[in-house]
């Protein structure tokens, strides 16, 4: 669980980059195969789930700053 907490509180400390969302998206992968380790189903569908929300976050996050840069250049 450590590990989860310390992902999250590096994703909020950091600029949103393209290399940023590949090495956030590795360490989500990362921790889910952790996950997969976890004795018990209910704690193991959280981290899960929580996961799944992080990844949704990051991809908005990641959409919003693409659709910044291409309003930039029609302007």
């Amino acid at each position: 669980m450590t590990e989860f907490w310390k992902a999250i509180k590096d994703f909020y400390l950091v600029e949103l980059t393209d290399e940023y969302s590949r090495q956030a998206t590795d360490r989500l992968i990362e921790l889910g195969e952790y996950a997969e380790m976890c004795p018990d189903n209910n704690d193991k569908q959280f981290i899960k789930n929580c996961l799944v929300a992080f990844n949704k976050l990051l991809d908005s996050k990641q959409r919003g700053l693409i659709k910044n840069v291409q309003h930039k250049e029609q302007i």
